[in-house]
Order: structure tokens, then C-alpha cells, then sequence
């Protein structure tokens, strides 16, 4: 196991879910997964990460750190004061909300392509991290993951503003 300089949980502990019978019992959410990932950050560029997600053996939900699986589905949690500081956008990537907004604007008011906010960031900010040779996601964010995150974070704004859940299928086309 490599260390990683930021990890990534759900925000429950225990199964929210009030009809859950582990929630009743108390019980703790204890079947875990963990995938290695990449975390965009406004302070230190690109980092090694790790996500990890929680499933309910009562109810099976599994819980994310944006969001939960509810069968087929992808139920965002509520972000009613705003936006998370961090947003999954992709199973092995995170980025910085900060990082989002301002691509955004750049898209936007500048007219910058989705690929040459990808490359002002890879030169600005991702060039001089240092990955373990055994993590095999690249440190470089790419368009994709740029169109993830304005996708994203442009539901979820919207959502918050008509007080709704954003709820996608779980298996959406997204960047590794």
C-alpha cells in the first residue's frame, strides 16, 4: 500500500436510511472499498488519493463522498449552504471545487477550450508532483475530466436552486 496525501470518505458513519435495520441495531457502515485516485487541488496541483466507499449490508446502499447508489441510481447529497469543496467527477478523480468555478469562468468569459484549461493547469500546477511508480493513474487532468466536472458541478448548482436531489444513473459515461 502506497501512502497518499489526501483520502476521500462518505460523510456517514453509520446508514442514514431510517427504515435500515443496521440503523435501528446502530450498527455501523462496515463493508468498505478502497481505490487508489487522483485529487486536483487548488493549493498542491495533483496528489495521490484515495477514495473510499461504504456499503450497507442491511439495505445495500453504497456511499460515496458526493453521493449515494440506490440501485441504478446516483443520488447526490444535499448541498443546500452550496457546494462541496471537493467534487468526484470521475471513479479514480477529484478536483477542487475552486479549480471547477474557475474553469467555468474561463470557458465562459474567455472563451478557453475545455483542452487549453487542461493544459494551463498541467503546466501550472500538476508538473512538479511526484506520483509512486505503482499508481497508475495519471497525474495530468484532461479534457474530459474538465467537461466532467462543468457537468457536474452545473446540475448540482442547479438542483440546489430548485431545492431537488440530482439523481443520474450510476453507470453515465464519465472519464476513468
Amino acid at each position: 500500500m502506497s501512502l497518499a496525501a489526501k483520502t476521500f470518505y462518505p460523510p456517514y458513519k453509520m446508514c442514514p436510511d431510517r427504515g435500515c435495520d443496521r440503523h435501528k441495531k446502530g450498527l455501523h457502515l462496515s463493508k468498505a472499498q478502497q481505490l487508489r485516485a487522483v485529487y486536483f487541488s487548488l493549493d498542491d496541483g495533483a496528489v495521490p488519493a484515495y477514495s473510499i466507499s461504504m456499503q450497507c449490508e442491511g439495505c445495500s446502499m453504497t456511499y460515496h463522498h458526493n453521493y449515494k447508489v440506490v440501485g441504478e441510481d446516483r443520488i447526490y447529497y444535499d448541498f443546500v449552504d452550496g457546494l462541496p469543496d471537493v467534487l468526484q467527477v470521475a471513479s479514480h478523480y477529484f478536483i477542487d471545487t475552486h479549480i471547477g468555478r474557475l474553469w467555468k469562468t474561463m470557458m465562459h468569459t474567455a472563451c478557453t477550450s475545455a483542452t487549453n484549461c487542461a493544459h494551463i493547469y498541467n503546466s501550472a500546477m500538476a508538473q512538479d508532483n511526484q506520483f509512486p511508480p505503482s499508481w497508475k493513474f495519471s497525474p495530468m487532468v484532461t479534457m474530459d475530466h474538465i467537461w466532467d466536472m462543468f457537468i457536474i458541478m452545473s446540475l448540482l448548482d442547479d438542483s440546489r436552486r430548485r431545492q431537488q436531489a440530482l439523481v443520474v444513473q450510476q453507470k453515465i459515461e464519465q472519464a476513468l
